[in-house]
């Protein structure tokens, strides 16, 4: 019986060990951080925003606020860290719509004091002729400035008072800066008040911030309303 005593407690004790080594292990695994970035704005409002977020695992991890020396820096400026019931920790800047044009970096900068950088270019678009009051059911084309040459696509919605028509939810290819609107989004709209939103989104994967992921979504949307006649 003494015997099994001394067994039973030898067994315990290397178990205990085990797990311990185990415990410690998981505690000190290092954890894939997913780079939350949105930069957006919209025409009419001053102020744009810049969004970040760091994130356990992938884009549905749970949102952590970064620990000294861990910092993030948007063109050069630390961004203090803020937090939301909903959304958890995150960092943000606002910042003019003018001043946002043209080209920025986001540094973050790990707890071992690795870099990693992050750079892209924000142009906000326009209408080059502002839109009638009034719009008949015939197709027409909107020209739109500081849009690349190249095909880009942009997401259209259309919406009017009516319950019953489908409205409009499409992406749309504009070439040399012309968004057609032809009849296959008209006929899904009825006579009357129309609202239309217009928007570029750019969404770039982040996969060279050693071994760790992201995204940077830029988003810039502009708005207008007119009667549309049947």
């Amino acid at each position: 019986m003494r015997y099994l005593i001394i067994f039973s407690f030898f067994f315990s004790f290397l178990t205990g060990c085990q797990n311990g080594e185990s415990g410690r292990s998981r505690r000190h695994k290092p954890v894939a951080v997913f780079h939350d970035y949105q930069v957006s704005a919209e025409e009419g409002r001053a102020d744009a925003t810049i969004r970040l977020q760091y994130k356990a695992g992938d884009e549905n991890g749970e949102a952590f606020a970064l620990e000294k020396p861990s910092r993030v820096l948007f063109d050069g400026v630390e961004l203090p860290a803020d937090s939301s019931r909903l959304s958890g920790p995150y960092y943000e800047l606002i910042k003019p719509v003018g001043s946002l044009r043209g080209h920025h970096i986001i540094l973050f900068v790990d707890a071992k004091g690795g870099k990693h950088q992050v750079e892209f270019s924000f142009m906000p678009f326009s209408l080059a002729t502002e839109l009638p009051e009034k719009l008949g059911n015939k197709p027409f084309v909107l020209h739109l400035d500081d849009l690349p040459t190249d095909p880009t696509v942009l997401r259209v919605v259309m919406t009017d008072t009516s319950l019953h028509s489908a409205g409009v939810n499409e992406d749309v290819e504009v070439k040399n800066g012309d968004l057609h609107v032809d009849e296959g989004l008209l006929k899904n709209l009825s006579a009357g008040p129309v609202t239309m939103e217009i928007s570029r989104e750019e969404l770039r994967p982040l996969e060279n911030l050693s071994g760790q992921t992201g995204r940077l979504l830029l988003t810039y949307t502009i708005r207008r309303q007119f009667e549309l006649a049947r």
